[in-house]
């Protein structure tokens, strides 16, 4: 379990680092509405998938991939220390009770047991754990698929997979990735409820409650490398987002359309939740309608970018 808490504090570093900094880059103005260490950190996996990726295209993804990206993550930190200290950045204060602190050392702990499970997915013994080792060992090999048809899946989420890993650090393959991302979730789901601050039940704590029971559910599989667990959890988190900037009647275009960005992530990582991609079609309008060009292009650019290593 300790080996696991330690790989988890590895993912939440980096992924906080770099998904602050590209919310802080590409969403600025619209800080008020998206500046929550959750959006930090989903963006930050984002981030994180996609450089692995580009990294898998050239070389294997292992120590060296690791170490630069512990590099960049310095960098940034320096970065973000001086224009903090000029006043450009600045971090959201997290207020959390005492009860509230209780309950996220309760979470933490469940779902770290649960991920020290022996893996029982079917799929992880097929080709969920051959493929991440091929990530590891040799990068991207073209014409995989030809050697076993599920290697040509193709899914983003196993460079990032392979990324975490820490095999050369640990001398076995860590497949925590699942677990960080459901024990991000829960946290998620439970602390923004709207019953901590004694208001009126929302549609959005009806979906985190949904968020609840599939993660309860998958508990039995959260050790394994699936795919499903990341499609599904962020699917919902991006319905659960967009019902609370409905609630509070956001209608700036940015806030949805770093939601659509998701949407485009989540394409690269489980294909048959394409159609999730429809859920930017409602922004697009908007910032033609306010004739947001630059916002326009910078958005399509991100998906690009995200799209083009898968």
């Amino acid at each position: 379990m300790l080996t696991v808490l330690l790989s988890w504090i590895i993912i939440f570093i980096i992924t906080l680092i770099l998904g602050y900094g590209i919310v802080e880059l590409l969403y600025k103005k619209s800080r008020q509405y998206v500046s929550s260490i959750d959006v930090y950190l989903v963006m930050g996996i984002v981030m994180v998938n996609v450089y692995a990726e580009m990294f898998s295209i050239f070389y294997k993804v292992r120590s060296l991939a690791c170490m630069f990206l512990f590099v960049l993550g310095v960098v940034l930190v320096v970065i973000y220390y001086v224009l903090g200290r000029k006043g450009l950045m600045k971090w959201e204060k997290i207020h959390i009770s005492k009860y509230q602190w209780l309950l996220l050392i309760c979470i933490i702990l469940a779902t770290a047991a649960w991920t020290t499970g022996s893996p029982n997915h079917y799929d992880t013994g097929l080709y969920h754990n051959q493929a991440i080792q091929w990530i590891e060992k040799y990068g991207l090999v073209p014409g995989l698929g030809n050697l076993h048809n599920r290697f040509a899946y193709n899914s983003a989420f196993m460079p990032v997979q392979a990324l975490f890993s820490l095999e050369w650090l640990t001398g076995r393959s860590l497949h925590t990735v699942n677990g960080y991302v459901c024990c991000l979730f829960l946290l998620y789901a439970i602390l923004s409820c709207s019953l901590w601050k004694k208001k009126n039940i929302a549609l959005s704590d009806l979906l985190k409650l949904t968020m609840l029971i599939y993660i309860y559910d998958s508990r039995g599989v959260m050790s394994s490398p699936s795919t499903d667990i990341l499609a599904m959890t962020l699917i919902l988190y991006v319905c659960i987002k967009w019902c609370e900037f409905a609630e509070y009647e956001i209608k700036d275009a940015l806030p949805y359309t770093m939601l659509s960005v998701i949407c485009v992530y989540l394409i690269t990582v489980k294909l048959s939740v394409a159609c999730a991609i429809l859920l930017a079609v409602y922004p697009a309008i908007l910032l033609v309608k306010e004739k947001k060009w630059t916002d326009i292009i910078i958005n399509v650019l991100q998906g690009v970018a995200i799209v083009i290593p898968w």
